[in-house]
């Protein structure tokens, strides 16, 4: 997954977009998070149970308890991400306290007649993590070639002003790091030939949780079976920062310009889980669960600003 989120950020066309492949990414990619006990054993407790958090993996696991328990498990999250780009090494940190799981599970016991096996009925609800957003990226270099508005210049070419993207090309175009010439179908670039240090931060932070409503029974100390139904809520920050820079002065009349992107998503869903555990001997347990898809309403708010600076003072932001 880091190195995957490093590629983003090396990426000057990156571009926000609703709904794209970033999304279906980042929201899918499970990790495990929760109790302490479940995070030290990387979330294998599909037949083990008896632990909070895996009300969200495996329901059976509600069944183990005899007891009721209050789990609440405070948690230090810390992220490094190391970048190479034109033959330049960045590195970067981010670090941040967050809630790994908060809940309550009641055990109630049944009946022990002789002829009732089942021993006992548990539920239970609560706020399991299931993701962490926050990490800080940082990539730099010396493009000896090209600049990001080489791919502007083609995303424009053959467009009117009027009709340029309002996301990119206008904005260059506003800024004038983009210039018709002759027509008004034709552009000229601020940065014709590269040689331009380009920089990118990027930081996110956010995280996504599952509220859950879990039932559970022990039949014979033998079959525990359990549901939940799962309320996720999802929320997810980005700040980017995308600039060139003539650091040698050999452009004519530039200096500098940057793209600032912001993207904020929010979301809630719901799915159902069933799960089971059979308990064959006191060393050998077979667990297994089904999870319907996770049924997600999001909402999205972004926005891009570039700025630009030339060598004669003038300095433009759309």
């Amino acid at each position: 997954k880091k190195y995957i989120i490093i590629l983003i950020a090396l990426c000057p066309l990156f571009t926000l977009q609703a709904q794209n492949e970033q999304d279906a990414l980042r929201y899918s990619q499970l990790t495990f998070g929760g109790t302490a006990r479940f995070n030290a054993l990387s979330g294998a407790f599909g037949a083990l149970g008896g632990d909070f958090s895996t009300l969200s993996t495996n329901p059976a696991g509600i069944g183990i308890y005899r007891s009721s328990e209050f789990s609440f498990t405070p948690a230090l999250f810390v992220s490094n991400t190391t970048s190479t780009f034109l033959g330049q090494t960045g590195e970067d940190l981010k670090y941040n306290f967050n809630l790994g799981n908060m809940g309550m599970v009641f055990a109630i016991p049944v009946n022990k007649g002789t002829d009732n096996k089942w021993r006992g009925m548990q539920f239970g609800f609560g706020i399991n993590r299931q993701n962490n957003f926050n990490y800080r990226i940082l990539a730099e270099g010396f493009n000896p070639d090209n600049s990001l508005l080489d791919a502007y210049l083609g995303y424009a070419e053959g467009i009117t002003p009027s009709e340029l993207n309002p996301f990119d090309t206008r904005l260059a175009f506003n800024t004038w790091l983009l210039d018709t010439v002759n027509s008004n179908t034709h552009y000229e670039s601020a940065v014709p030939a590269g040689h331009v240090t380009q920089r990118k931060s990027l930081t996110s932070d956010g995280s996504q949780n599952e509220f859950i409503l879990s039932l559970g029974a022990n039949y014979d100390d033998r079959l525990y079976l359990g549901a939940t139904l799962g309320f996720p809520f999802v929320r997810y920050y980005e700040s980017s920062t995308y600039s060139e820079r003539d650091e040698d002065g050999i452009i004519d009349d530039f200096n500098e310009f940057s793209v600032q992107d912001e993207l904020e998503a929010r979301g809630t869903g719901f799915n159902f889980k069933l799960g089971m555990i059979f308990r064959a001997t006191d060393w050998f347990r077979i667990g297994a669960a089904i999870h319907t898809p996770t049924f997600y309403q999001m909402s999205e708010e972004y926005s891009t600003r570039i700025t630009s600076n030339f060598d004669n003072g003038d300095a433009y932001e759309d």
